[in-house]
């Protein structure tokens, strides 16, 4: 026996109302993955930095050796 479907058709208003929030989810999860690759790029030059740091460390251990 066929399943009775008894749910309503959405009125147009509510229809644009789901792709409204759907459109600002949309754009909410492209901003995340901008704001990531932003992130992964800080944290690589956070990197280099630290690695220019101690490198200089070492490199001025080196030179004040007797």
């Amino acid at each position: 026996m066929p399943q009775v479907n008894n749910t309503k058709k959405l009125t147009e208003e509510q229809v644009a109302k789901y792709k409204e929030i759907a459109r600002v989810y949309a754009q909410i999860y492209k901003e995340l993955e901008l704001l990531e690759v932003e992130g992964k790029k800080l944290k690589n030059k956070v990197r280099a930095i630290a690695d220019k740091v101690k490198t200089k460390k070492i490199l001025e251990e080196i030179i004040s050796k007797p």
